[in-house]
């Protein structure tokens, strides 16, 4: 029940407008061919980013424990990394260290042009947040509500995707194979991952004003 509460306050602007942005990543995973894994990597590189572009917002804090934080999301990131690379395996049914094996290769082997634009695209994405954010009358409330419950809606998402990938992805690629339909398991995960990230992101735009504040307020929690 307290779901079906939470889902009732998503406004159709915000759902359509969610829905749009997610369709052209759905669209991007299809005709753009990134393999999921790199998917992934890119996420975690956008959180990445994004935490390291909020640490001007928060000078009293001082560099060490902000040294501190990203050493944190680091580890917290190359773990969740990990797992969705051993689930990758377990969906796709590769055995042994042929996960791992795959991913690197798959990483190898990607455009380093596309990487390049991909990685731009975040920081000048970013960028452009950092701007409106200071033009406004309250830079953390702003980058809070533009940026970081976004963030953490692609955290969540990463983290639930390797629940997702075992319960759901796994089962999902058996019984397209049972009726002749030979899904790639990078194609079925990464849709997934987008449809997960999209359902994140609706429950955080639901977030009250107060519930805002305080996120701008100590984004960090600790």
């Amino acid at each position: 029940m307290k779901l079906i509460d939470t889902l009732r306050q998503i406004s159709p602007r915000a759902a359509l407008q969610l829905a749009c942005s997610h369709a052209l990543l759905i669209a991007g995973c299809l005709y753009g061919e990134l393999p999921y894994v790199a998917m992934q990597t890119l996420l975690a590189a956008e959180l990445w980013l994004l935490s390291l572009a909020t640490i001007p917002l928060y000078p009293e804090r001082g560099v060490l424990r902000h040294v501190f934080d990203m050493l944190k999301l680091s580890g917290a990131l190359v773990f969740v990394l990990f797992f969705l690379v051993a689930t990758y395996g377990v969906a796709g049914n590769i055995k042994g260290e042929g996960p791992l094996l795959l991913a690197a290769h798959q990483l190898q082997e990607l455009d380093r042009g596309n990487v390049g634009w991909a990685l731009a695209y975040i920081v000048i994405s970013l960028a452009v947040a950092m701007v409106q954010a200071l033009r406004s009358g309250d830079a953390r409330l702003t980058w809070a509500k533009t940026v970081l419950h976004t963030g953490g809606a692609t955290f969540l998402a990463m983290f639930f995707m390797v629940f997702v990938a075992v319960f759901i992805g796994r089962h999902l690629i058996l019984g397209l194979s049972m009726v002749g339909i030979d899904a790639s398991v990078d194609v079925v995960l990464s849709i997934l991952m987008v449809l997960l990230r999209y359902a994140m992101a609706l429950i955080a735009s639901t977030m009250t004003e107060s519930e805002v504040a305080e996120i701008a307020r100590q984004p960090y929690h600790g």
